[in-house]
């Protein structure tokens, strides 16, 4: 897998901003693969991280962008984004398997 994408999923979910440049950072990684079917699949799996990260972002910035929010990034998010970074980790592995 690109070492690039993987340091940036090892980190992912520590916080909404990490998510934030997670999900900005990873969007268009992959897309000049040859793969287009794989490609695909990507692209829907990032797209399931874009929710989470648009809700996660939405919420933090209707509180006032506080600089200590883990409790609820935690209690809210973390685990539907671990969820999504995973999802979107396989993806990613696929562009490199064939």
């Amino acid at each position: 897998m690109n070492h690039e994408f993987g340091a940036f999923a090892l980190k992912a979910t520590e916080d909404v901003v990490a998510f934030a440049k997670f999900a900005q950072q990873s969007e268009n990684l992959f897309g000049d693969s040859p793969d287009k079917d794989a490609l695909k699949r990507y692209q829907s799996a990032w797209f399931e991280v874009e929710v989470v990260n648009a809700v996660a972002l939405a919420d933090w910035e209707a509180d006032g962008r506080p600089v200590s929010w883990g409790d609820k990034w935690r209690k809210l998010y973390q685990s539907s984004a671990a969820e999504a970074v995973a999802v979107l980790e396989v993806a990613a592995a696929n562009l490199f398997s064939r």
